[in-house]
Order: structure tokens, then sequence, then C-alpha cells
């Protein structure tokens, strides 16, 4: 349900679907399940730089902790607009 929950937890998800042109809607789901404030926890194995660009100001930046040398756990805050991505989307290619 829409605006339904506290905290949406991605194992490595963001990762893989960065490689491919589902990355909109996914957020996009993402964004609609969190309740205003709700908070989206990723595993990701890019760099903060680069997830800082990803999210751009559209997410409010919690916190980075290194898990291992190249992993990372990025806690955002959904903001209270509709902005779930920061235009463009960074992709490996980019």
């Amino acid at each position: 349900a829409s605006a339904s929950v506290d905290l949406v937890v991605d194992k490595s998800a963001l990762d893989c679907i960065l490689c491919s042109d589902g990355v909109g809607r996914y957020l996009r789901g993402v964004h609609a399940m969190l309740r205003p404030g709700g908070s989206y926890a990723i595993a990701s194995f890019r760099t903060e730089d680069e997830l800082r660009r990803i999210f751009g100001d559209a997410w409010r930046w919690e916190r980075c902790v290194s898990l291992t040398a190249r992993c990372r756990l990025v806690v955002l805050a959904k903001g209270p607009g509709d902005d779930m991505l920061a235009p463009p989307v960074v992709t490996p290619e980019a």
C-alpha cells in the first residue's frame, strides 16, 4: 500500500537495476511505499560519490558507512516532495 512503511532495505538490488532501464520505476516504487520521513537503506558496491550523484537532493542523505573496502551502507530519508531521483540517472556507462 502507498506510504505504508517506515523502512525499505535494499541488499544491492539498486546496483543491478542501475544497469537497466527499470531504475526509475524501481525507485518510484520505493518512494511510494515509504511514509513521509521513511528511510531507504541501501547496501551498495558503488562509491559514496556515485550514490550522491544518483540521488542528488531528491532524498535527504542520512548516513554512509563503509562495511568493507568496497561495500557501503547508505541510509536515505524520503523528503517532503515527489522527487525520487536526481536527473540524469548515472549508469555504469556514464
